[in-house]
């Protein structure tokens, strides 16, 4: 079972037992830290990863073959990372921009993404899998983001400091492997999952209706035990 902690991965292996299948993004984070302690960021390291992570990402799909450890997967989030550290100094003009149209651009970014995923095909990071085309799925990837990017900074403008959203938004790292307690919980100790046939509409009513119910019960054990057991949720107190 450490080994499966260790290793990240959603299925067991010959040295390791498949423990939590969001695991993968912890472990993908380390490496990802762990590489750029040793590379610089910089306009020739940034285009040699990322062409790297391209063609690395192409061959593995032409030779169908994967990796244990998240290799793949944090291989794949290396232009996400090196995207996020150039964003991050350039973010302020965002703020000089008014609610609507951040709402605007947000509902821009969503629809971009969804139509890429309709054409290119279902992507994700933990496998990883990116559809028919690779720079098409990058595409996706970065509109989502700066989908997420926008909403975090209009909830931010409208909300108190103090809001569940805000609470929620720093336990993140909490949340990710709470969630997944919960839904084994519910899908295999109960017995529950949705019903067939139910259409897109219903699939996307159902998942919306269980992500509101997974972290209303988020926020109250953050509420209830945050304070006192920080590094257990991803926080150290300092005195």
């Amino acid at each position: 079972m450490i080994m499966g902690i260790i290793a990240g991965d959603g299925y067991n292996t010959p040295f390791s037992m498949y423990v939590c299948l969001p695991c993968w993004f912890i472990i993908s984070i380390i490496q990802l830290r762990i590489l750029f302690l040793f590379m610089p960021i910089n306009k020739v390291s940034a285009s040699f990863l990322t062409l790297f992570a391209i063609v690395f990402l192409v061959m593995r799909k032409r030779l169908n073959t994967d990796y244990y450890f998240c290799i793949d997967s944090t291989i794949m989030a290396i232009p996400y990372f090196l995207s996020g550290y150039y964003f991050k100094q350039k973010l302020d003009f965002l703020q000089g921009i008014n609610s609507i149209r951040l709402l605007s651009l947000a509902v821009l970014f969503g629809v971009i993404v969804y139509v890429d995923l309709a054409m290119n095909g279902a992507a994700q990071m933990n496998g990883p899998s990116y559809g028919k085309y690779i720079l098409a799925n990058y595409l996706a990837g970065f509109s989502g983001s700066m989908m997420v990017f926008l909403i975090s900074i209009l909830i931010a403008k409208n909300l108190h400091e103090n809001s569940c959203v805000k609470t929620i938004s720093r336990y993140t790292l909490f949340i990710i492997f709470f969630h997944w307690v919960l839904l084994l919980f519910f899908g295999r100790i109960l017995d529950f999952e949705f019903p067939h046939g139910m259409g897109t509409i219903g699939y996307i009513l159902c998942a919306f209706t269980l992500s509101v119910f997974i972290l209303a019960v988020s926020y109250y054990v953050i509420i209830l035990c945050g304070n006192k057991y920080t590094l257990v949720f991803g926080k150290k107190k300092y005195e």
